[in-house]
């Protein structure tokens, strides 16, 4: 009797084990699960803040090339007639200008320079205008090319101010003076419902011929 007790003993004190066993197998997969659980959250957070920090950074380039190109506007049509070539037409959705590349401004072209609200996008387009050669002023033509500036976008406006600040100015949303360029321009831009980017009150001063 003593002998069968001992073995059921053993029995029962090896099946305790096995249930911790299986206790702290459970135990150590819902640790994982949770740790794996808060990798991938991590993760996701991550991918989410740097997806974030680059278009906030694409949003302020593309604001800094705008604002250099409109800088460089040309106050004249460089001899061209300002009904084929006015230096600056605008509207509440896009503003055509003529200027140099901000970087190439010792290479002597002019372009005729457009942005524009195309599809989702704002879109900058621009082709060969007139080309310099020793002050003399020839209408010059070439290929089109454009690039989106600022992707995903749910509207563009555009306004116009004519008058010194201070003074008797105001805000228009067209601009059809062929031969003169706005004392200021303000390019607003507004996102989808959802999108995080900004896109900071944008005014930029025209030169003065």
């Amino acid at each position: 009797m003593t002998i069968k007790s001992s073995s059921f003993a053993e029995i029962h004190q090896s099946g305790l084990t096995f249930i911790e066993v299986m206790v702290a197998l459970t135990v150590l997969g819902l640790i994982s699960a949770g740790l794996l659980g808060g990798f991938a959250f991590g993760t996701r957070s991550w991918e989410s803040v740097r997806s974030s920090s680059i278009a906030t950074e694409e949003t302020a380039l593309a604001q800094q090339f705008l604002r250099r190109q409109l800088q460089r506007a040309h106050t004249s049509n460089g001899g061209a007639s300002s009904s084929s070539s006015p230096i600056l037409f605008g509207r509440s959705d896009s503003v055509t200008f003529q200027g140099p590349w901000a970087s190439h401004v010792a290479q002597g072209s002019i372009y005729q320079f457009t942005l524009s609200h195309a599809g989702q996008d704002v879109v900058l387009a621009w082709k060969p205008s007139i080309l310099l050669n020793e002050g003399v002023a020839k209408e010059k033509s070439g290929i089109a090319s454009s690039r989106v500036l600022v992707p995903r976008i749910d509207h563009l406006k555009v306004q116009y101010y004519q008058g010194e600040r201070g003074g008797d100015g105001r805000w228009t949303s067209e601009w059809n003076e062929g031969d003169s360029l706005p004392h200021l321009i303000q390019v607003q831009i507004e996102f989808r419902p959802g999108d995080h980017r900004f896109w900071p009150p944008l005014i930029v001063r025209m030169p003065r011929g």
